[in-house]
């Protein structure tokens, strides 16, 4: 994580561009991309939306809106910008998977993970999609392959917080505390911002009466 001295610095910098180029793509593209490590996602939102005004075929600034959107829960308008980063650019696996990951939200499974059987194919070391067919394959009721996908997720990108926080939700399904809390921790330690890992890990803790320890992990960080 970087310095919070330095991300003010990055900030600061990126708005003295904008102001001497208003449409300066790259610098509004960064400007975003800084939100998101915040978790900003309005803002962020607001900055993948000039870079594209400046650049309507950055398709990179196209599929972050896309994932931002997501993130704001407007997942019609994430949908399509996907989609639109698709038709600049056939091979870009990020919005391809950030689509699955949609459809599989939506219900629509087996369309989704078939687009991640595809992504993994054509880019078998994209952690990101092999997370998300994990996911596909647990909706399905496949939870020992959906392991191994997450799994396979970690080997790729050990700080893939949604991961350990997946594998740490199998291992509490199967009443394995003591490895769902390691998992649980790792989420946080990777994102420290997870609401839901924070609160998986209470829960846990709770569980087994350690009651002061759930209420620590309960409390906002960062």
């Amino acid at each position: 994580m970087l310095d919070a001295h330095l991300i003010d610095e990055a900030v600061a910098e990126f708005k003295r561009t904008i102001e001497l180029k208003p449409n300066h793509a790259f610098a509004h593209f960064n400007l975003g991309n800084v939100f998101v490590t915040q978790h900003r996602w309005s803002e962020s939102t607001a900055e993948f939306s000039a870079a594209l005004s400046a650049d309507p075929h950055y398709v990179n600034a196209r599929i972050n809106l896309g994932q931002a959107l997501i993130q704001l829960g407007r997942k019609a308008e994430a949908a399509e910008q996907l989609r639109i980063a698709l038709k600049d650019d056939s091979k870009a696996q990020d919005a391809r998977t950030n689509l699955a990951a949609l459809l599989i939200a939506e219900g629509k499974v087996e369309e989704g993970m078939s687009l991640l059987r595809e992504v993994i194919s054509a880019t078998p070391d994209l952690a990101e999609a092999h997370y998300q067919l994990g996911v596909g394959l647990e909706k399905s009721g496949s939870v020992p392959s959906a392991e191994t996908e997450y799994r396979e997720a970690m080997r790729l990108k050990p700080t893939l917080a949604a991961a350990h926080l997946a594998l740490g939700n199998v291992a509490a399904a199967r009443s394995d505390l003591p490895a769902a809390e390691i998992s649980y921790r790792d989420a946080i330690r990777f994102d420290a911002h997870s609401a839901e890992a924070q609160y998986a890990l209470g829960n846990i803790l709770a569980q087994q009466q350690r009651f002061d320890a759930a209420m620590n992990a309960c409390q906002p960080m960062g």
